[in-house]
C-alpha cells in the first residue's frame, strides 16, 4: 500500500485479493514522441503506468552491477519518486492521484523523449482506499523504441551590440514561439 501525504508515501503489505485484469497496451511512435493506448480488460480497475528507459530499468532490475530490485520493488520505487516529485511541486493528494492514476481505457502521450532509445513501460492495477494504494494485478511490461527527434524549421535573428571585455548585449528572436530552444553564450 502506498499512502499519499504531504510529507511521505508509505508502501506496506496488505492481504488483498488479486484482481483479474490484463492490459492491452499499444504504442505509436512518431520521432521521439509516443502515444500509449491502454485498454484494461476490467474497466473499473485503477492503474498506474511507469515509463523508463530500458537502460534505467535494466540497471535497477536486471544488471549484475545494478540494484537487482524485483520488478515490483522497482515499480513501487519509481511510483514513489513520481509522487515525491509532484509533492515538491506543490500538488495536493487529489492532484497527485489525478495526475498519476487512471482507470478504464485511456490514451496517454509522452513527448520529447530521448531519440533512438528503447523504453520500458510497466503497468499494474491498483486498489485505492482510505488506507492508501496497493497493487492488485500482475505487473505487465512492454517496450518500444523512439526514432530520431523531429527537426524544427525555426530560424533565429541574432543581434549583438555594445561588446565589451566582460559583457555584451544580445538579442535572439526565434521565427516562432512554439518550439523550445536553448542559447549558450560563452
Amino acid at each position: 500500500t502506498v499512502r499519499v501525504s504531504k510529507s511521505f508515501c508509505l508502501w506496506k503489505t496488505l492481504a488483498i485479493e488479486e484482481v483479474e485484469c490484463d492490459f492491452n497496451v499499444t504504442t505509436s511512435v512518431v520521432n521521439n514522441n509516443v502515444t500509449i493506448n491502454v485498454d484494461p480488460t476490467d474497466k473499473e480497475v485503477s492503474w498506474y503506468v511507469c515509463l523508463v528507459t530500458e537502460e534505467q530499468y535494466n540497471y535497477y532490475v536486471v544488471d549484475e552491477d545494478g540494484y537487482k530490485m524485483s520488478e515490483q520493488g522497482f515499480y513501487e520505487y519509481y511510483f514513489q519518486q513520481e509522487i515525491n516529485s509532484l509533492q515538491q511541486q506543490g500538488y495536493t493528494d487529489a492532484q497527485i492521484v489525478e495526475a498519476l492514476i487512471h482507470s478504464g481505457a485511456q490514451v496517454l502521450e509522452a513527448k520529447g523523449l530521448h531519440a533512438n532509445t528503447t523504453y520500458s513501460l510497466l503497468i499494474a492495477g491498483l486498489i485505492l482506499d482510505s488506507e492508501g494504494i496497493v497493487i492488485c494485478t500482475d505487473i505487465e511490461r512492454s517496450s518500444f523504441e523512439t526514432k530520431d527527434a523531429a527537426l524544427s524549421d525555426m530560424t533565429f535573428e541574432i543581434k549583438v551590440w555594445d561588446v565589451g571585455q566582460m559583457s555584451a548585449n544580445v538579442r535572439i528572436v526565434p521565427s516562432n514561439n512554439n518550439d523550445y530552444y536553448c542559447a549558450l553564450i560563452q
